[in-house]
């Protein structure tokens, strides 16, 4: 009797295998549709995050001035910082659109704003420079241009130009010191003192906003 029941007892387990089979199989689809579906979402959140819209904006904004729409680009730019006041690029881009029209405090303000943002933002720093040298505050461009070749020690043209303004301001040595650096990183660069001169541009764009 007792052989009975325990083949009795196999035999139910054999009958029940299938159907636990099936409630596993089950059990593990909807486990993988739910880790799907949550791997599709926060793929979908990063993609439509105000910051990657922002980035957005300033791509479109960079095509657009780069068509020659300038009002077109302004309003990219002004919208992406409505969606991340953080971006930097279009802080940057709307300032140097802002120098370029004229509009010197705006861009003074803007470029502010980047460096509040992120003050080793080398191109800032150096255009800020450019345009305070403009308005006679030669001790503060001093400072910026000083503080842009602290971020890159390469940079030619920041050299130059701090060597032009050391002079101006009296201290011939280290104008001496960063025109023979300047000119030793870029051999197309002349001394004015030696007869020719070079005159520094203003950037037209970051070279990084397209990848901001």
């Amino acid at each position: 009797m007792t052989q009975t029941r325990s083949a009795a007892r196999r035999g139910a387990r054999r009958r029940l295998s299938p159907i636990i089979a099936i409630l596993v199989v089950i059990v593990l689809a909807a486990v993988g549709v739910v880790l799907w579906l949550f791997v599709f979402d926060s793929s979908n959140s990063k993609n439509t995050s105000p910051a990657a819209k922002a980035s957005a904006a300033v791509s479109e904004g960079l095509a657009l001035q780069a068509k020659g729409d300038i009002n077109g680009a302004i309003n990219k730019y002004i919208a992406a910082i409505k969606l991340d006041k953080n971006n930097k690029f279009a802080w940057y881009d709307l300032a140097v659109i802002n120098y370029q029209q004229g509009s010197i405090a705006l861009a003074e303000q803007h470029y502010q704003q980047v460096l509040a943002i992120d003050p080793t933002y080398e191109l800032a720093l150096y255009n800020l420079a450019i345009l305070e040298e403009g308005k006679g505050k030669h001790s503060l461009a001093i400072s910026l241009y000083q503080r842009a070749i602290r971020v890159n020690a390469g940079d030619a043209n920041a050299h130059f130009n701090l060597a032009l303004l050391l002079r101006a301001s009296g201290d011939k040595r280290g104008g001496d010191t960063q025109m023979k650096i300047a000119l030793a990183l870029n051999k197309n660069l002349k001394d004015p003192a030696a007869g020719s001169s070079s005159a520094s541009s203003h950037p037209s764009t970051s070279p990084s906003s397209s990848t901001s």
